[in-house]
């Protein structure tokens, strides 16, 4: 008999869930941006900015800890 294929799901990783976590925060902002009016283009887009320099640091951080 013929072996089934299966489909292996792809897991994402912290990183990609931490991008993707910051976009959709910053569409919901940008839709109340354009209902309202009374938010500025740099709270906007100010999650997206904070997510990576978080994966900045993250990063930062791991290469200090192995060379040490």
């Amino acid at each position: 008999m013929a072996k089934r294929r299966t489909r292996k799901t792809k897991q994402r990783g912290f990183k990609e869930i931490l991008i993707l976590l910051g976009m959709l925060f910053s569409g919901i902002l940008f839709i109340i941006k354009i209902i309202f009016g009374r938010i500025g283009w740099v709270e906007v887009f100010a999650p997206v900015v904070i997510v990576f320099m978080i994966l900045f640091l993250l990063s930062v951080l791991k290469t200090a800890v192995r060379k040490a």
